[in-house]
């Protein structure tokens, strides 16, 4: 969480991407976001796409709402306090108040 601010600034704080995976199982929960914007088809190696994971463990609050008619695009990933997370999407939203959250970016 450290260097949340940092990462955030580094992908334009997540702003505009696809949701490639997102799962919650027990009191874990996963949520790999992609940016495909630099790919142009699917043989196009030269434009590879940024993906970040966010965990959390020990998840004691966790709110999903979701509209699944249309495709999942992710607006804003935000951190309103130290423990908590905002992901925000056109179809929908969630809420994770986490002891643990962990979020890698891959290039």
């Amino acid at each position: 969480m450290k260097s949340f601010a940092e990462l955030l600034d580094k992908v334009d704080a997540f702003h505009d991407l696809n949701v490639g995976f997102c799962g919650f199982e027990e009191k874990a929960f996963h949520l790999i976001i992609e940016d495909h914007s630099e790919v142009r088809k699917p043989t196009d190696l030269s434009g590879v796409p940024i993906v970040a994971h966010i965990r959390a463990n020990e998840v004691s609050n966790f709110v999903l709402s979701l509209d699944v008619a249309l495709p999942t695009v992710l607006y804003e990933v935000i951190e309103p306090e130290l423990g908590k997370l905002g992901i925000y999407m056109n179809n929908g939203q969630i809420f994770i108040e986490a002891k643990d959250i962990d979020i890698q970016l891959c290039e």
